[in-house]
C-alpha cells in the first residue's frame, strides 16, 4: 500500500466486529490509512480509493495462530 493511501469500506451489508459484545454494525463504513483501521462510523468522508461492498459481509482477518511447523510438509 501506497505511503499516505486510503481506502474506504462502504455499503457492507454487516460488519462483523468479533468483540466481546459479538457486535454486528449495520450501515458503517471503514477507513483505512497506511494499512491500518482508523475509523469504522457511518457515513464516513470519501478521501481516497473507495470500494464498494454491497452484499459482502467484512470479518476480521481469520488468523490460524495456532500451526505447528510439521504440518506445513503434510498439506496439499
Amino acid at each position: 500500500m501506497n505511503a499516505n493511501r486510503e481506502i474506504l469500506i462502504r455499503n457492507s451489508d454487516a460488519i462483523l466486529t468479533m468483540d466481546d459484545d459479538r457486535r454486528v454494525l449495520v450501515r458503517h463504513d471503514i477507513l483505512l490509512r497506511d494499512g491500518k483501521i482508523v475509523s469504522v462510523a457511518p457515513d464516513l468522508e470519501r478521501k481516497g480509493h473507495e470500494v464498494d461492498a454491497r452484499g459482502c459481509v467484512v470479518t476480521p482477518g481469520l488468523v490460524n495462530t495456532h500451526h505447528h511447523l510439521y504440518q506445513t510438509l503434510t498439506r496439499a
